[in-house]
Order: structure tokens, then sequence, then C-alpha cells
């Protein structure tokens, strides 16, 4: 399994997703990504991914003044 294989995974499974463009450049990209519909996650498992992603961004305020020399 490749790091691109749960990426994928994660969205397929994900509540709120309705399709995933996974946007191969070659056939060789896409041969190696399909596999990545057929995994599963244990229960439980996604939960916490899930949580993260739903947290909102950090407000502006509290980001570094990247302008500042």
């Amino acid at each position: 399994m490749t790091l691109v294989d749960p990426a994928i995974a994660f969205v397929l499974n994900h509540s709120s997703v309705t399709s995933a463009l996974i946007g191969p450049r070659t056939l060789q990209h896409l041969e190696t990504q399909l596999p990545a519909a057929d995994v599963t996650f244990e229960a439980g498992v996604l939960e916490p991914v899930i949580s993260v992603t739903l947290r909102s961004p950090p407000s502006s305020s509290s980001r570094a003044d990247l302008s500042a020399p």
C-alpha cells in the first residue's frame, strides 16, 4: 500500500464526499491508484482523522505576521 491509497480511501469513505477526483497523469498512475477503491478501514480508524478535518483553521490574528521584516 502506498501513501496515496489511504488518502484516496479516506476521501471515498467520507460521508460528505460524493465523488473523488484523483487526477492521474499517466496510465501507470491510474493503475496504481485504482486499488485504493478497495481499501477499507477498521471501525474507529476514521473518527480521529475526521475530527481533525472538522476543526476550524486558526484565525488570522493568531498567525505570525509574515509581512514584517
